[in-house]
C-alpha cells in the first residue's frame, strides 16, 4: 500500500483535523484542570473528577468520527479488507490521545492525575469501538456518556467490589479492577473494529 493511498485514507477519515482536536483538547484540559487542582475543597475535588472523566470521554467522540466516511457503499465493499486501515488510525489515535492528555494530569497525581486520564482514553475509546460496530459510527458515543454520567452520580466506590468495574472511570489511579476493565475494553474494541469496523447502513 502506497503512500499517496494512506494519505487520502487519512484525509477521508477526517484524521488531520482529529489530531489537532485532540490538541485543542489537551489544552483546555490543562487551562480547566490548573485551577481546580488548587481548589482542594469539595466543589474543586468533584469537578476536577468531572474533567478527569469528561476529558477521556471527548477524545474518543473525537477519534469516533474516523471510524466512517462518507460513502456507505465504499464502507461496505472494503470493510472486510482493510483491518489494517482501521485498527492502525485508532491505536496511533489513542496513543495520541493518551499521551496529551497524561501531560496535563498532574493535577492530582496521588488520586487522578495521568494514570486517570490514560486509562479513561483507552477504556472510553474501547468502549465507543467497540458500540459504532452495533449501532454504527455516529452514534457511537451516546452509550459511553450515559455510562459515564451514571459513574459520576454514584461516585467512587469500594476497589474491591465488583461495582468498581462497573464505575471504572471515577475510581482512583491505583484501582485494579478499573484498570482491567479500561484495558479490556480498549483491547477489545481495537479487535473488534479492526476485524468488523462500524455498522453501516444498507438503507437506500
Amino acid at each position: 500500500m502506497n503512500v499517496r493511498l494512506l494519505v487520502l485514507h487519512a484525509r477521508a477519515r477526517r484524521i488531520p483535523g482529529i489530531t489537532a482536536g485532540l490538541g485543542a483538547l489537551a489544552a483546555t484540559s490543562w487551562a480547566l484542570g490548573t485551577p481546580l487542582a488548587r481548589d482542594s475543597g469539595g466543589a474543586g475535588s468533584a469537578n476536577l473528577l468531572m474533567l478527569t472523566v469528561m476529558a477521556p470521554l471527548v477524545a474518543a467522540v473525537l477519534i469516533s468520527s474516523t471510524f466512517s466516511g462518507a460513502d456507505d457503499g465504499l464502507e461496505l465493499s472494503t470493510r472486510s479488507r482493510w483491518a489494517a486501515l482501521r485498527a492502525g488510525p485508532l491505536a496511533i489515535l489513542t496513543l495520541l490521545a493518551s499521551v496529551l492528555l497524561a501531560l496535563t494530569g498532574g493535577w492530582v497525581p496521588q488520586g487522578l492525575g495521568a494514570q486517570a486520564l490514560v486509562r479513561g482514553v483507552v477504556g472510553e475509546v474501547g468502549l465507543v469501538a467497540l458500540t459504532a460496530s452495533i449501532i454504527g459510527a455516529r452514534a457511537s458515543w451516546v452509550p459511553a456518556l450515559v455510562l459515564a454520567i451514571v459513574a459520576l452520580t454514584r461516585g467512587p466506590t469500594d476497589p474491591a467490589t465488583s461495582a468498581a468495574v462497573l464505575t471504572w472511570q471515577v475510581q482512583p489511579s491505583d484501582g485494579r479492577a478499573a484498570g482491567v476493565a479500561a484495558l479490556v475494553l480498549g483491547v477489545t474494541g481495537l479487535a473488534v473494529h479492526a476485524r468488523c469496523g462500524a455498522r453501516v447502513s444498507t438503507a437506500p
